[in-house]
């Protein structure tokens, strides 16, 4: 069987988006990160994902349950790129072993 290496949601499946409209400060910033915890964990409990946003708010413990062949993926991209030249946050947060 051959490797899909795209991080995608599975079929069939529904989402909801939350946009803040709170100013971003320190104390605001905190309260999204909580709340983007708790329903990152509420989907996972029910076999879902969530969709990978700009904010990192995820844990690495969410962000590996969620997308289980992103590990596969680091270890590609080190093999193409062994001296991390290509890099941002994202992957930094969650991929740089």
């Amino acid at each position: 069987q051959k490797a899909s290496w795209r991080l995608r949601p599975k079929v069939g499946c529904c989402g909801c988006k939350k946009s803040p409209r709170k100013r971003r400060n320190i104390q605001s910033e905190q309260k999204m990160e909580a709340l983007s915890k708790k329903l990152i964990d509420t989907a996972l409990k029910l076999g879902g994902t969530y969709y990978l946003p700009y904010r990192l708010h995820a844990t690495t413990e969410q962000f590996q349950k969620a997308y289980p062949t992103a590990l596969e993926f680091f270890q590609k991209k080190r093999s193409y790129d062994p001296r991390s030249l290509f890099q941002n946050q994202f992957y930094l947060k969650y991929g740089n072993e």
